[in-house]
C-alpha cells in the first residue's frame, strides 16, 4: 500500500484540535435562529485571504516528491505545497469566535463528481460548527469562515464559507476547504479570496508528488449575484480545418488529445495539448456583464484594464471584453462568447501609438464546449466536429456559420463531412 505521509508535515498540528467537540448541539447551525439582536461580530481578517502560492495565474500546480528526502516535496518557482498547507494549518487552528445568528442555509454545490464517501465526511462537508474568522464583506454579504474536524476515524478537516445577506439575513454556504486521507492518497481542496473572487483548487497527494488544479471560480457582484465558473476538461477534441483558396476548398483535421478550460480573474484560459505534446493556449475575456468586480469596466480612463471594443480601437484601453451572444438553435438557447482578434502588424507595437489596427479573425467560444469556431476572417476556418463523451451542438455551430455569412461551400462541406441531417 502506498504511503502519503510525505504530503503534509503539519497534519499532526491539525489533529491536536478538539474544538469540534465543544458544541455538538449546534453542529449544523440549526439552533441559531434569528431571535435576538446581537452586537455585530468584529472583522478579524483581511483580503486577500489564502496562501500566496495560490494567488498567481497558474491553473495547475505539481510538486514532485523529493527522492533524496523521503516525506518531502520539491519547491517549484519558490512555491511549495508545505507552505500552502501550513497556511491553512495555522488559520484552521486559530481560536474560534462567536458565530453569527442564522436559521436556514442554502449550500452552493460546486462538486459534481462522485466523492470517496468511505473516507469523505458528508456531514462535516456541510457543517457550520466552529467559526474562525469574520472576513470583510463581499458585495451584500457578511462573510464568515467555519472549520470542523471529521468525526470519522480517518484524518479529515473541512472548511466552509458562510455568506449572510446583510439586508435579508438569507444565508448561502460554500465548501472551500478540505484535507482528508484515504488508502493511497490525501484529497485536497484549497482556496484563495481576493476582490470578491474565490478561486478554488482541488488535488491529491501521492508518493510521487502533489498536484493541484483550479476547480472553479466564484464571483460575487456588488448586487449579491453569485456566479460560478467551473473548470471543464475534455478528451479527444477534433476540429475540421477548411482552407478557402477561392477557386477550391482544401481540408484537414486538427486533433487535441486533451483540453481544459480554466476560469480566470477576467478571462477563460483554454489549454489544449497537441499530438506532439506541445501546448496550445488561448485566452477569451469575459463579457461586460460577467466581469468580476475587480475587473469592472473603467469607462474612458486611459489606464483601463478591460474596456469596450470601441475604447480599445480608440487607444483608450489595452484590453477589451468579448461579446455575449444568445443564439437559438435546434429549439434551445445557447449563450456563447464572440471575441475578435486585432493586430497592427508592428512587432514593436505599444498600446497607445495610434497605429492602424486590423481585425485578423474572431472566435466563438462556449464555457461548456470550448472553442466552437475560429477563423482568420479570410482563408482559414476551424470548426469543432467531436469531443469524447460530449454531444456536440451542431445546430448551434451551423447557426453561427450562417450568422457570420461563412462561404456556403464551407457550410455545405461541413454538413457533408459530418453527414449531418439539416431540417
Amino acid at each position: 500500500m502506498k504511503k502519503y505521509i510525505f504530503f503534509i508535515s503539519f497534519v499532526w498540528f491539525n489533529l491536536l484540535s478538539c474544538d469540534y467537540l465543544k458544541d455538538k448541539k449546534d453542529f449544523n447551525g440549526s439552533s441559531n435562529t434569528v431571535n435576538s439582536i446581537k452586537q455585530a461580530i468584529a472583522v478579524n481578517a483581511t483580503f486577500p485571504f489564502g496562501p500566496i502560492g495560490l494567488s498567481g495565474s497558474k491553473s495547475s500546480l505539481f510538486f514532485p516528491a523529493d527522492d533524496e528526502n523521503y516525506g518531502k516535496t520539491l519547491s517549484i518557482d519558490s512555491n511549495s505545497i508545505d507552505s500552502i498547507s501550513y497556511y491553512f494549518g495555522v488559520k484552521n487552528e486559530t481560536v474560534s469566535i462567536e458565530k453569527p445568528s442564522f436559521s436556514h442555509v442554502e449550500f452552493i454545490e460546486l462538486d459534481k463528481n462522485p466523492l470517496d464517501y468511505y473516507y469523505f465526511d458528508t456531514i462535516a462537508f456541510r457543517s457550520l460548527d466552529s467559526c474562525k474568522y469574520r472576513l470583510p464583506d463581499m458585495g451584500l454579504y457578511e462573510c464568515y469562515y467555519f472549520v470542523i474536524h471529521s468525526l470519522k476515524d480517518s484524518y479529515g478537516i473541512y472548511g466552509n464559507l458562510l455568506l449572510k445577506d446583510s439586508i435579508t439575513n438569507a444565508c448561502k454556504a460554500i465548501n472551500v476547504f478540505y484535507e482528508y486521507g484515504g488508502d493511497q492518497n490525501v484529497s485536497l481542496k484549497y482556496f484563495y479570496i481576493s476582490n470578491n473572487t474565490i478561486n478554488i483548487f482541488k488535488g491529491s497527494a501521492y508518493d510521487d508528488g502533489t498536484s493541484l488544479v483550479k476547480n472553479c471560480q466564484v464571483n460575487i457582484s456588488g448586487d449579491g449575484r453569485i456566479d460560478v465558473k467551473r473548470t471543464v476538461t475534455f478528451e479527444d477534441c477534433k476540429y475540421k480545418l477548411y482552407f478557402n483558396y477561392g477557386d477550391k476548398l482544401s481540408s484537414g483535421i486538427e486533433y487535441f488529445p486533451a483540453c481544459s478550460i480554466y476560469p480566470g480573474n477576467s478571462e477563460f484560459r483554454i489549454e489544449a495539448q497537441r499530438m506532439n505534446g506541445e501546448a496550445s493556449i488561448k485566452n477569451i475575456p469575459y463579457a461586460l456583464d460577467d466581469m468580476p468586480a475587480n475587473k469592472s469596466i473603467m469607462g474612458d480612463k486611459d489606464n483601463a484594464v478591460y474596456s469596450t471594443e470601441s475604447n480599445f480601437l480608440q487607444g483608450k484601453s489595452e484590453k477589451y471584453v468579448s461579446i455575449m451572444d444568445n443564439i437559438f438553435a435546434g429549439g434551445k438557447k445557447y449563450s456563447v462568447y464572440k471575441h475578435k482578434d486585432y493586430n497592427c502588424y508592428d512587432s514593436f507595437c505599444g498600446s497607445k501609438h495610434n497605429h492602424t489596427t486590423f481585425a485578423i479573425g474572431y472566435t466563438y467560444f462556449s464555457p461548456v464546449y470550448g472553442v466552437l469556431f475560429h477563423t482568420d476572417g479570410q482563408m482559414q476556418f476551424e470548426i469543432l466536429i467531436s469531443i469524447k463523451k460530449v454531444d456536440i451542438p451542431y445546430q448551434l455551430i451551423l447557426e453561427i456559420l450562417r450568422k457570420e455569412r461563412v462561404d456556403q461551400r464551407i457550410i455545405d462541406q461541413y454538413i457533408s463531412d459530418l453527414k449531418l441531417k439539416v431540417g
